[in-house]
């Protein structure tokens, strides 16, 4: 399992959009699909609006996810927002030289 452990992504290009769009397209990929879709959150029954609004915001992520995976085989990812809870180690300007350690 692919663990990030830095604020950047891992670089993107077009051999690896065609590696995914080969996997997705593979036999073995189509039946875990299923899989992954049968596994996908419910909306509820719509009894308890909280529940049911709840419920709409994972059915929303899950398909954001489903839909971000397939856009990796023909673009570029999103980096994304940067974090500033911790400064970056390779910005010399985030970091206060004259604070004793």
């Amino acid at each position: 399992m692919f663990v990030q452990t830095t604020n950047k992504s891992p670089e993107w290009n077009s051999e690896d959009a065609r590696l995914l769009k080969a996997l997705l397209a593979s036999e073995i990929f189509q039946k875990a699909l299923v899989h992954i879709a049968e596994q996908g959150p419910s909306l509820l029954d719509g009894a308890d609006i909280n529940k049911t609004l709840v419920a709409s915001g994972e059915v929303k992520g899950y398909s954001t996810c489903i839909q971000n995976l397939f856009q990796l085989t023909y673009e570029q990812p999103d980096p994304g927002p940067v974090s500033e809870t911790y400064p970056d180690l390779e910005d010399e300007s985030k970091w206060d030289k004259t604070s004793p350690s």
